[in-house]
Order: C-alpha cells, then sequence, then structure tokens
C-alpha cells in the first residue's frame, strides 16, 4: 500500500466513525495488518443543537437552513449544485 492510500484510510478512520469500525472488524481489507493501531479520532458532531433550533423556529413558521450562495460573474455554471 502506498503512503498516500495509507494516509486516506487513517484520515477517513479518524473522521468517519462508520468508517473506523468497518477497519477495526477487518483491517486486512484496508490493506493493513491487525496490529496497526488507528490515530485517535474525532468527535462526533452533536446535531441537537440545530434540531432544538429548527424546531424552535418551526414554531412561527421559519426554517433555519443554509441559504444558497453563488458567485458573482459573467458565467455561473453551477451554483450550490443547482445549474443556471
Amino acid at each position: 500500500m502506498s503512503n498516500a492510500t495509507l494516509e486516506k484510510v487513517l484520515h477517513q478512520a479518524c473522521i468517519d466513525a462508520e468508517f473506523r469500525s468497518e477497519v477495526q472488524n477487518n483491517p486486512e481489507a484496508f490493506g493493513l495488518s491487525a496490529t496497526t493501531s488507528l490515530p485517535e479520532s474525532v468527535e462526533k458532531q452533536d446535531h441537537a443543537v440545530i434540531e432544538l433550533l429548527n424546531a424552535s423556529l418551526g414554531e412561527f413558521d421559519i426554517v433555519a437552513q443554509c441559504q444558497p450562495s453563488c458567485d458573482l460573474g459573467a458565467l455561473t455554471i453551477v451554483c450550490d449544485g443547482v445549474t443556471k
């Protein structure tokens, strides 16, 4: 396994709990030995605050959500995943 591939696997295992579990259960499938120790994982994000905000604002018919944004220019081809 190349160093770049190993780095990608270890990075993904740090940020994705489901992927980390798969690597721990079957490290050989990812080109790792059973004795390879994974780096410490990052803390899983807590969406409770966002859900609470959405629930609170929903009572006033307001929804907290991201607004689409675009770069202004002569031609805007893709704007937040929506073609123009």
